[in-house]
């Protein structure tokens, strides 16, 4: 290994990617401590996953928490940079546990200096934006097979990488105006670079308007920003997240988003698919219609309601919902994580009756369904 390194430096490389998974992280420290060696190190997480375990999800408490394989022995064995699974990438990494890494990365509490924390695991150029936004700036960008996927010039592909940054292309005129210092502008993204963006999202993903072939990526780990009604807010690449029904001050429900994936765009199915999640404590609207529609739980534990009978529900666990069944779903006050479910209906039905628990009609207005 050692003579590897050596080697690498010999031929010009600037820095060496190691991965501890496979070499022990005893021979990264050796190496940092090597004087004549001097190369920066980025830390590889390949095979680490069989160390993690305490997690920031309830119930997962066995081997190290995220931050501390990730990040502090790193630092502790000398490496400059880490790499780890980024939320919404091919792994499921949650935001707060991504948080965790970076912040333990950029913290200069205790004898260790603070390193690079480099975001991967199938990041595309069009998620550099939100990454910047979500993580900070402070960031190391790690994009790979999208920058070669985006066409055979290369070299305008790195442009197009910088310019997702908004950062603005460094000319050689711009550098002498400078007195030969880089320039190192910080703007906001152009209207140039936004369009950029979004011809880069195209070349994975069609338009989500239009009845044609869309593919939605989920989002490993339940990721999302959870900022309503904006991009990308949802579990799913590119949807933005919603309330679960428009008159938001309705007492007839709590604490339940919604998520429209197919029917609302232009599709020409006889269904729609729309995907709710409760939150600890809330609950769906207690209601009735001539519709039916059929919930697949794919996230955490609720409870259904269907007409005078009640049922646990759990991943997998699917409910039929006939016509004017008296229906409400529910997650309960001490859940750990939300409950989660498909909803598939009729693309053309009526509006719901809300109903009390007697099942008399409230008189309440019910915008959808």
């Amino acid at each position: 290994l050692f003579q590897m390194a050596r080697f690498a430096k010999k031929e010009g490389a600037g820095a060496v990617l190691m991965l501890p998974g496979i070499t022990g992280f005893d021979a990264m420290r050796a190496l940092a401590a090597d004087e004549a060696f001097g190369l920066p190190i980025l830390c590889h997480p390949a095979l680490l996953g069989c160390m993690l375990g305490g997690s920031l999800t309830p119930g997962h408490l066995h081997g190290f928490q995220f931050d501390v394989i990730l990040s502090l022995i790193p630092q502790i064995c000398g490496a400059d940079a880490t790499i780890f699974p980024n939320v919404g990438g091919r792994f499921g990494f949650t935001l707060p546990e991504c948080r965790s890494i970076v912040d333990r990365c950029r913290s200069d509490a205790g004898p260790f200096k603070p390193i690079a924390a480099s975001p991967g695991g199938g990041m595309t150029l069009d998620r550099i934006p939100e990454i910047l936004q979500v993580l900070g700036r402070d960031t190391m960008l790690l994009v790979g097979g999208s920058v070669f996927a985006r066409s055979p010039d290369l070299e305008d592909n790195a442009r197009a990488f910088v310019s997702s940054t908004g950062r603005k292309e460094i000319t050689e005129a711009a550098t002498l105006a400078n007195g030969n210092h880089l320039a190192k502008e910080e703007t906001g993204p152009t209207q140039e670079q936004l369009e950029n963006i979004r011809r880069l999202k195209l070349l994975k993903y069609p338009e989500l308007e239009g009845n044609h072939g869309k593919f939605f990526e989920f989002k490993g780990g339940f990721g999302g920003s959870g900022a309503m009604g904006t991009e990308d807010s949802s579990h799913w690449l590119n949807v933005a997240l919603e309330n679960y029904k428009p008159e938001a001050d309705n007492p007839s429900w709590k604490g339940v988003h919604r998520t429209e994936l197919v029917g609302k765009r232009g599709e020409s199915p006889k269904f729609h698919v729309r995907y709710f999640e409760v939150q600890a404590g809330g609950h769906s609207s207690l209601e009735k219609h001539e519709h039916e529609h059929v919930v697949i739980c794919i996230r955490g534990e609720g409870r259904c309601i269907v007409h005078q009978r009640q049922w646990n529900m759990h991943f997998g666990d699917v409910c039929y919902t006939s016509p004017w069944d008296v229906h409400q779903f529910a997650c309960p006050r001490d859940a750990e994580e939300p409950f989660g479910f498909f909803c598939i209906v009729n693309a053309v039905r009526d509006k719901p009756i809300l109903v009390d628990r007697e099942g008399f009609e409230t008189g309440l207005a019910s915008s959808c369904g």
